[in-house]
Protein backbone atom coordinates (compact mmCIF):
# COMPACT_ATOMS: atom_id res chain seq x y z
CA UNK A 1 0.00 0.00 0.00
CA UNK A 2 1.31 3.45 -0.78
CA UNK A 3 1.47 4.58 2.86
CA UNK A 4 4.34 5.31 5.20
CA UNK A 5 5.06 2.76 7.89
CA UNK A 6 3.42 2.91 11.31
CA UNK A 7 0.86 5.66 10.62
CA UNK A 8 -2.58 4.11 11.26
CA UNK A 9 -4.11 3.74 14.73
CA UNK A 10 -7.11 1.92 13.27
CA UNK A 11 -7.07 -0.62 10.44
CA UNK A 12 -10.27 -2.05 8.99
CA UNK A 13 -10.26 -5.23 6.93
CA UNK A 14 -13.80 -6.25 6.00
CA UNK A 15 -14.52 -9.50 4.12
CA UNK A 16 -11.10 -9.44 2.45
CA UNK A 17 -8.63 -12.01 3.78
CA UNK A 18 -10.56 -14.99 2.43
CA UNK A 19 -10.19 -13.50 -1.08
CA UNK A 20 -6.45 -12.83 -1.20
CA UNK A 21 -3.87 -15.18 -2.66
CA UNK A 22 -1.28 -14.63 0.10
CA UNK A 23 -2.84 -13.89 3.47
CA UNK A 24 0.58 -13.72 5.18
CA UNK A 25 1.66 -10.91 2.87
CA UNK A 26 -1.49 -8.91 3.59
CA UNK A 27 -0.97 -9.36 7.33
CA UNK A 28 2.66 -8.23 6.97
CA UNK A 29 1.39 -5.08 5.26
CA UNK A 30 -1.19 -4.51 8.01
CA UNK A 31 1.62 -4.84 10.55
CA UNK A 32 3.78 -2.38 8.61
CA UNK A 33 1.20 0.40 8.35
CA UNK A 34 -0.22 0.11 11.90
CA UNK A 35 1.17 1.89 14.94
CA UNK A 36 1.99 0.29 18.25
CA UNK A 37 -1.28 -0.24 20.19
CA UNK A 38 -3.29 0.12 16.96
CA UNK A 39 -6.72 -1.48 16.71
CA UNK A 40 -7.46 -3.93 13.89
CA UNK A 41 -11.04 -4.86 13.00
CA UNK A 42 -11.53 -7.83 10.69
CA UNK A 43 -14.75 -9.36 9.45
CA UNK A 44 -14.59 -12.86 8.06
CA UNK A 45 -16.94 -15.66 7.03
CA UNK A 46 -17.31 -18.81 9.07
CA UNK A 47 -16.87 -21.78 6.76
CA UNK A 48 -17.13 -24.68 9.17
CA UNK A 49 -19.74 -26.24 11.40
CA UNK A 50 -23.44 -26.55 10.78
CA UNK A 51 -23.51 -23.14 9.10
CA UNK A 52 -21.30 -24.51 6.29
CA UNK A 53 -23.90 -27.20 5.58
CA UNK A 54 -26.65 -24.55 5.44
CA UNK A 55 -24.50 -22.34 3.18
CA UNK A 56 -23.81 -25.25 0.85
CA UNK A 57 -27.50 -26.09 0.58
CA UNK A 58 -28.21 -22.44 -0.24
CA UNK A 59 -25.34 -22.32 -2.76
CA UNK A 60 -26.69 -25.46 -4.41
CA UNK A 61 -30.12 -23.89 -4.71
CA UNK A 62 -28.62 -20.71 -6.20
CA UNK A 63 -26.64 -22.72 -8.76
CA UNK A 64 -29.74 -24.60 -9.90
CA UNK A 65 -30.91 -24.29 -13.52
CA UNK A 66 -33.26 -21.49 -12.48
CA UNK A 67 -30.27 -19.21 -11.83
CA UNK A 68 -27.59 -18.91 -14.51
CA UNK A 69 -25.67 -15.83 -13.35
CA UNK A 70 -21.93 -15.43 -12.83
CA UNK A 71 -22.25 -16.48 -9.17
CA UNK A 72 -23.56 -19.82 -10.34
CA UNK A 73 -20.60 -20.40 -12.69
CA UNK A 74 -18.03 -19.35 -10.05
CA UNK A 75 -19.60 -21.61 -7.46
CA UNK A 76 -19.49 -24.68 -9.67
CA UNK A 77 -15.68 -24.39 -9.88
CA UNK A 78 -15.29 -24.04 -6.08
CA UNK A 79 -17.62 -26.73 -4.77
CA UNK A 80 -16.96 -28.63 -1.59
CA UNK A 81 -16.83 -32.39 -1.97
CA UNK A 82 -19.08 -34.48 0.26
CA UNK A 83 -15.98 -35.52 2.25
CA UNK A 84 -15.03 -31.85 2.74
CA UNK A 85 -18.56 -30.91 3.82
CA UNK A 86 -18.55 -33.72 6.39
CA UNK A 87 -15.03 -32.86 7.61
CA UNK A 88 -15.64 -29.11 7.99
CA UNK A 89 -19.41 -29.17 8.55
CA UNK A 90 -19.66 -31.96 11.10
CA UNK A 91 -16.17 -32.10 12.64
CA UNK A 92 -14.94 -28.51 12.05
CA UNK A 93 -11.78 -29.84 10.35
CA UNK A 94 -11.03 -27.20 7.72
CA UNK A 95 -7.51 -28.57 7.28
CA UNK A 96 -9.16 -31.46 5.39
CA UNK A 97 -10.66 -29.02 2.87
CA UNK A 98 -8.73 -28.00 -0.24
CA UNK A 99 -8.14 -24.24 0.08
CA UNK A 100 -9.11 -22.36 -3.08
CA UNK A 101 -7.46 -18.88 -3.05
CA UNK A 102 -9.74 -15.93 -3.81
CA UNK A 103 -12.79 -17.85 -2.55
CA UNK A 104 -14.35 -18.86 0.75
CA UNK A 105 -13.60 -22.54 0.20
CA UNK A 106 -11.28 -23.83 2.88
CA UNK A 107 -10.89 -20.42 4.57
CA UNK A 108 -10.80 -20.55 8.37
CA UNK A 109 -10.68 -17.36 10.41
CA UNK A 110 -8.99 -19.36 13.19
CA UNK A 111 -5.94 -19.67 10.90
CA UNK A 112 -6.01 -15.89 10.48
CA UNK A 113 -5.96 -15.47 14.26
CA UNK A 114 -2.97 -17.81 14.43
CA UNK A 115 -1.11 -15.72 11.83
CA UNK A 116 -1.89 -12.55 13.79
CA UNK A 117 -1.06 -13.95 17.25
CA UNK A 118 2.62 -12.93 17.26
CA UNK A 119 1.83 -9.22 16.80
CA UNK A 120 -1.81 -8.82 17.84
CA UNK A 121 -3.94 -9.65 20.87
CA UNK A 122 -7.58 -10.62 20.36
CA UNK A 123 -9.81 -8.26 22.33
CA UNK A 124 -13.20 -9.43 21.09
CA UNK A 125 -14.68 -12.04 18.79
CA UNK A 126 -18.28 -11.27 17.88
CA UNK A 127 -20.32 -13.64 15.76
CA UNK A 128 -23.05 -12.39 13.46
CA UNK A 129 -25.92 -12.10 12.74
CA UNK A 130 -26.60 -13.17 16.37
CA UNK A 131 -23.72 -12.45 18.71
CA UNK A 132 -24.29 -15.17 21.27
CA UNK A 133 -24.56 -18.01 18.72
CA UNK A 134 -21.53 -20.32 18.53
CA UNK A 135 -19.30 -20.40 15.44
CA UNK A 136 -21.11 -23.44 14.06
CA UNK A 137 -24.36 -21.45 13.77
CA UNK A 138 -22.95 -18.05 12.80
CA UNK A 139 -22.56 -16.66 9.30
CA UNK A 140 -19.41 -14.72 10.10
CA UNK A 141 -17.39 -13.02 12.80
CA UNK A 142 -15.99 -9.64 13.71
CA UNK A 143 -12.52 -9.82 15.21
CA UNK A 144 -11.20 -6.86 17.19
CA UNK A 145 -7.48 -6.97 17.95
CA UNK A 146 -4.90 -4.69 19.54
CA UNK A 147 -1.32 -4.53 18.32
CA UNK A 148 1.29 -5.60 20.84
Amino acid sequence: MPFKSHIFDLVLCFETLEHVGDEKKVIEEINRISTKNAILVITAPIEFGLILIFKEIFRELISSPIYRGSYSRAYRTNRYTLKEILAAGIFGKTEWVERIPHSHKGYDYRDTLELLSSSWQLIENLNYPIGFFPDSLSYGCILVLKKL
